[in-house]
């Protein structure tokens, strides 16, 4: 019951859904939606595409960001970050122009 409360907070809420259903695919959309909490993938691509470019832009960055925050810095990846500001440090390090 808790989580039907969050899905559907108000009485405008679950009235709407009832409407909805009544009215078809529409509303088997709207309540599948609204009862999952969430889209299919192919439902979020298929939104995506529809964006200006601008705004998929601002989304890859977004993701981007999501996922570098997420991984994990591991003990293997700080020894190389240290190698290489030693190799900087003691000039081992060969600078290339495109």
């Amino acid at each position: 019951m808790g989580q039907d409360h969050q899905v559907f907070g108000t009485q405008a809420e679950k009235t709407n859904l009832v409407t909805c259903l009544a009215n078809g695919l529409y509303g088997y959309a709207w309540a599948r939606y609204h009862l999952s909490g969430m889209k299919t993938l192919e439902e979020v691509e298929a939104d995506v595409r529809m964006l200006p470019l601008e705004k998929q832009e601002e989304l890859r960055d977004w993701l981007e960001n999501l996922l570098e925050d997420q991984l994990e810095l591991t003990d293997e990846f700080k020894a190389k970050i240290d190698r290489g500001e030693r190799d900087i440090q003691e000039g081992r390090v060969q600078i290339r122009k495109p």
